[in-house]
């Protein structure tokens, strides 16, 4: 029994780490590439660490037999590529951006040379993305922050990604899409299931503020295998995290009655209002390894709906005759 239950942990342990490595990239980004020198020949054993410029927290692989590396699970944000190997000048790759769902490819090339010479390179915005054929867009954080949204419903960004469509409703609830034509879809916040079972609807009612999401990804259709829990659409929402800098924002919106329009067929301004507070907050709790980020939002909404009541009707439940500020009879 107890040789049984080794064998069985044991082979839990093998798998693990192979589980681990296949793990797609449907929430977080990955690099990979191959490491070379100026004749094309693939340099084995070269160190390549991959560091976030936000945070300060970075990751390390050595090069295969094929000089080929690959992180495979990278959180989004900007990068720094950083790849050393005996005999040859360190080479340093800047401004790279990871966005969600992207498989970066970054091929390396080392000059020979001394581990003490650097060789700096600027990452343009032409970085292959090898790993997606899909139907989508991505939405990051400069375009979320300077795209009009009255709504304050973040998944409304969904509307602007390819084959997206969305479905009316007369009702209070999330809003629904069409992906590609069904509606069946996939949510994820953070990773986490965001995906309403057992009535339907969509999208657990989730509130999040606009200015808390660092991006969102839509896939319509030709997404890869990790994407295998529903048939239609594939949304990720990731939120913003904290850093090593200590940030934030606010906002404060409020609309009075007395300077809003009578709608129209109306004879008198409906006793309405609407007013909008939100903020985010975010930093280090302990530098370059612990970190926190907020939100919060109200926006509350009134709006009286009437009611029309025959004078019999009024006269029969009891109820008297006012005149309210505007000197109509209710």
């Amino acid at each position: 029994m107890i040789r049984k239950f080794y064998f069985v942990l044991f082979i839990l342990l093998l798998a693990f780490p192979i589980a681990s490595f296949g793990q797609a990239n449907a929430v977080d980004a990955a690099v990979n590439g191959y490491v070379s020198d100026t004749a094309k020949r693939v340099i084995v054993g070269a160190h390549v660490t991959l560091a976030n410029l936000a945070t300060g927290i970075s990751q390390e692989v050595i090069t295969d037999a094929n000089g080929y590396y690959r992180f495979p699970l990278v959180p989004v944000g900007p990068y720094r590529l950083v790849t050393t190997a005996d005999g040859f000048d360190k080479n340093t790759q800047e401004g790279i951006v990871l966005s969600v769902g992207q498989e970066a490819r970054v091929d390396i090339s080392l000059v020979v040379g001394s581990s003490e010479e650097t060789v700096q390179v600027e990452a343009g915005s032409d970085i292959l993305d090898t790993g997606t054929s899909t139907v989508g867009a991505v939405l990051d954080r400069r375009e979320i922050e300077n795209l009009p949204i009255a709504s304050r419903n973040v998944y409304n960004y969904l509307l602007l990604a390819p084959g997206v469509i969305g479905i009316p409703t007369s009702t209070f609830s999330t809003t629904q899409f069409t992906f590609g034509g069904t509606e069946r879809s996939q949510w994820n916040l953070d990773g986490l299931d965001d995906t309403q079972h057992g009535s339907n609807r969509q999208i657990r009612l989730i509130i999040v503020t606009p200015e808390a999401v660092a991006q969102t990804q839509t896939l319509s259709n030709g997404y890869s295998a990790e994407f295998g829990r529903a048939a239609g659409g594939q949304i990720n929402v990731v939120m913003k995290s904290g850093t090593n800098q200590f940030h934030g924002s606010a906002l404060g919106q409020w609309r009075p009655s007395a300077l809003q329009a009578i709608p129209t067929l109306s004879t008198v301004q409906p006793d309405r209002s609407w007013s909008d507070e939100a903020f985010t907050l975010g930093g280090p709790i302990r530098k370059d390894r612990l970190f926190f980020f907020g939100q919060f939002e109200n926006n509350p909404y009134t709006l009286p709906n009437s009611i029309t009541i025959t004078p019999a009707n009024a006269a029969a439940l009891g109820l008297p005759q006012r005149r309210d500020r505007h000197g109509s009879l209710w």
